[in-house]
């Protein structure tokens, strides 16, 4: 089970990367690109991911906002993405947060 939750925090982190520095498009599979891939449709999707692995679960959205989120009934508010922290999480216990 540790080994999973390395991996899926290899990967959260390696999706927050691009987002620190403005370039989450890096991430798009370059094929897609030339499909007529939605870009700022992509980057909403990543923004979402980001919002949902947030470090303290108090940070992280609502199901219900997060489906507005993907419907475009709500913004996506890019200042309050911070680090991602599953792993963190994992290893130190809820009580980390309280």
């Amino acid at each position: 089970m540790l080994v999973l939750v390395l991996l899926e925090q290899q990967v959260i982190w390696h999706l927050s990367i691009p987002y620190e520095r403005g370039k989450l498009v890096e991430l798009a599979d370059p094929s897609t690109l030339n499909e007529g891939l939605n870009v700022e449709e992509a980057c909403i999707f990543m923004k979402i991911g980001l919002l949902c692995t947030q470090d303290k679960p108090k940070l992280r959205p609502s199901m219900s906002t997060v489906v507005k989120m993907l419907t475009g009934e709500t913004d996506v508010d890019d200042e309050k993405i911070d680090k991602p922290g599953m792993l963190s999480e994992f290893m130190h216990g809820p009580e980390r947060f309280v």
